[in-house]
Order: C-alpha cells, then structure tokens, then sequence
C-alpha cells in the first residue's frame, strides 16, 4: 500500500492494541527491501527512517523517498517515512518541504525554553502541511546521527506535560533507561518504569517513543568479530525490556543497531569464506535477508506488532 499519511490513525491503533510500530533506518534498496520483505511476512506496519549521512548519501533525496514509495507500494502493510533526528529546526522544516510525511526534531540538548520554542516552530509549519511531528525531552547517551552523547537526564513527567502542552508534537521521545549503541557496563540497562508509568500518565493519548531500542546480543557481536571485526561487546536494554514497555503508552521504538551489526557481520563472512566473489550483487544480497531476519524477529517478539497490519486495515485503515 502506499506511504501513509494519517499517521495519527497508525499510532492510537497501537496504543489502543498494546504494540510497539517498529522504526528501522534503511540506507539503501537492499535495507529497504529487508524492511518491507520482513513487514509483510509478519503482517506488521512499520517505519523506514532516514538519518543525516544518509540524505547525504542518496542526494537528491526526493528521487530516494520517491523509490522508497514505489517499493511500499507492492507490499500490503502501512508504511510511514520519517526523517530522525533533524538536528535543527531549519532541517527539520526542509524535511517537511522534502516530502516528508514524519520528522523528528531533536532539541534534548537545548535548555528546556529554548526546545520549547523550537519544536512549537516546527510543529507549527509541519501541521499546516499535515505532517506528523515527534520531539524529544531527556538524553540517553550514545551516537544520535552524528553526535555523540555522554549525558543521561531522564525525562520529568511533569516536564513533559509542559513540554507537550506547549508544543503540541504528536509523539515524544523519552530517555527512561535506554542508550544509543551500547555502554560499557557490568550489567544490563534497567528501564525506570515507574517514571515511564508517570510519564506514560502525564502524556494522556500522546503516544511515547524509545529511542536506543536495540539489543546488541553477543551473538551478533561475536559474529562481527570472527571475520575480522573489532565490535565491542556493550550493554544495552534486553528485548525483554523493551517489549514491556508497549504496556506503558510506548507507541513506537528505533532498533537499529542490530540490523548494522547483522549486515557487516555477513559482509565480512561473505568476504572471508568466499574470496573469490567480486560480485557485488550476490554479496548485497547477503546482507538484505541478514537485516531480514532480524527485522523480522523484532517484529514478531520485541515489538509484537506481527498481524497487526491487516488489523488496521479491517479497522478502517485502508486508503491513509
């Protein structure tokens, strides 16, 4: 089915349904196809997201976006493309002017008037175009697109309250335990789900969002490793923990670092089990059913969203 727009529709399906849509960035035709392949074989809306390296990448980006479009098309499930962390107001309304139908700003780092501000500004020119508009309060340390972060500050649920009363973003994303890419740690990471239930609480109907929702399983590290790579074995929230929150007004979560270890790990063993393959289109192909196959566990056992697409349509989702 074609990108959808009423993504306002998308989201109180999955509050109202207890599940998580699942955020995936894809890169290329390969990551877009494993995305779409593993939605459709579990039945699952999703959302494509697309950070700063690659617009970068792809440019001219509407000629991507317009590809991306095409390719859901041929797939029965709902489908929404997001440009995640805009890292200033300026781009995020040159992604509304893109095409965009989601955009995220991230503000987490300015003080908090000043994120107020900037993201009232956004999503005032994003709703004038009906686009879907998701912020940020708090910071969880990690790489955000191009910007590493050390610092922690959870989000207030009072602050929060405030922060959406005066935005009035359609979704926020909140730091409640989780971390982009892994922290080295004994243990772990807990999520904090008495402030994810206060927050969850003084949001009402606004659906949150994680941020830092991968897993990182050894395994996958490990894989890397064998064939030459130097991943290092981090913490992160397990996918227990994650799936638990769909219980707590968590209406979507980014998980991506998993896919990126998945598809280098089957690059480099391609590389070194088979070294006389110099054809790129075999070894692509690799990495497309790798990202697959984890794409596709999320969806059936993190984010439980698997058979969920068709509920939407039967539910009065067809033609958003």
């Amino acid at each position: 089915m074609p990108v959808i727009r009423d993504i306002h529709r998308l989201y109180a399906h999955a509050l109202k349904n207890k599940y998580i849509i699942p955020a995936f960035h894809v890169w290329g035709i390969e990551s877009v196809k494993a995305v779409l392949r593993a939605a459709a074989d579990e039945d699952s809306p999703v959302i494509m997201q697309i950070l700063t390296p690659t617009l970068d990448n792809v440019a001219p980006f509407p000629a991507f976006l317009e590809t991306i479009r095409k390719y859901a098309e041929e797939y029965p499930v709902p489908v929404v493309v997001n440009r995640d962390h805009s890292p200033s107001a300026e781009a995020a309304v040159k992604a509304v002017d893109m095409g965009f139908p989601s955009v995220m700003f991230d503000g987490s780092s300015l003080p908090f008037d000043e994120n107020v501000q900037k993201t009232r500004q956004v999503t005032d020119y994003a709703h004038e175009r009906g686009v879907w508009v998701e912020a940020e309060l708090g910071s969880i340390p990690g790489l955000e697109d191009e910007a590493f972060s050390t610092c922690t500050r959870y989000t207030e649920p009072e602050q929060a309250s405030e922060f959406l009363e005066k935005t009035g973003c359609d979704s926020l994303a909140v730091a409640v335990g989780t971390a982009h890419g892994g922290v080295r740690a004994e243990e772990h990471l807990k999520i904090d789900f008495e402030r994810l239930e206060n927050i969850h609480k003084a949001a009402g109907r606004v659906p949150l969002v994680l941020h830092g929702a991968a897993a990182l399983p050894w395994e996958l590290v490990d894989e890397v490793n064998r064939y030459g790579g130097k991943a290092e074995h981090l913490m992160m929230c397990t996918e227990e923990t994650i799936e638990r929150t769909r219980l707590y007004g968590v209406a979507k979560a980014n998980m991506d670092v998993d896919n990126w270890l998945a598809v280098t790990a089957a690059l480099r063993k391609q590389f070194v089990q088979k070294p006389e393959q110099f054809n790129p289109i075999v070894y692509m192909k690799e990495t497309e059913n790798a990202m697959y196959r984890v794409v596709r566990h999320k969806m059936h056992n993190v984010s439980r969203s698997a058979g969920m697409a068709s509920r939407f349509m039967n539910e009065g989702g067809a033609g958003l």
